[in-house]
Formats: structure tokens, C-alpha cells, sequence
């Protein structure tokens, strides 16, 4: 093992690591308790940053639908280095 990572919450769902196309950053975007996170970190484990997703999206929007499902792995976000290496983020939004 390289480096170990943790991530401490209430009520945490995150599914997948996704890796740059040269393999130097990583990125995983996750829910805790229904605030949406964004974070990015490099191939040594070290912290690059952590975007509070949540706190970009518009308050109504933001709401109690947005808590986790139990019993449902997904976290509700995603997601992706595309082209130039930029991050695609994705939220579904339960009504």
C-alpha cells in the first residue's frame, strides 16, 4: 500500500476514484449527510483540495431530498476528468 486516505462524517456515500489521464491526480466525489463534497489529491496521497459542492449549488435546490438513501449504495454525485484533464461533476436531485 501506497498511502491510506480517510474521510470522517455523520453519514457518508462515495462510490467511485477517478484518475487523471496521466495518472498523477485522483479526484472522488461523495455525500455526507446530504452536503455533496468534491475531493482531489495526487498519486502521494497528498490533499490538492476539497470542494464543498453544496455550498455552489443554489439553497433551494439544496435540501432534505438531498440526503442519502439507505439501503442505496450510489452517493448521488459523480465524477470524471474529461479532456484537458478538467472535472466533470454530476448531481442528481431527488424530488
Amino acid at each position: 500500500m501506497t498511502y491510506k486516505k480517510q474521510f470522517m462524517g455523520i453519514y457518508i456515500k462515495m462510490n467511485l476514484i477517478e484518475q487523471s489521464s496521466n495518472g498523477e491526480v485522483f479526484a472522488v466525489a461523495y455525500q455526507d449527510n446530504g452536503k455533496f463534497f468534491l475531493a482531489i489529491f495526487n498519486n502521494q496521497g497528498e490533499d490538492i483540495d476539497t470542494i464543498v459542492v453544496s455550498n455552489i449549488i443554489p439553497e433551494e435546490i439544496m435540501n432534505s431530498d438531498c440526503t442519502p438513501i439507505t439501503g442505496f449504495f450510489e452517493p448521488l454525485i459523480t465524477c470524471c476528468f474529461i479532456g484537458d484533464d478538467n472535472l466533470f461533476v454530476q448531481i442528481y436531485h431527488r424530488l
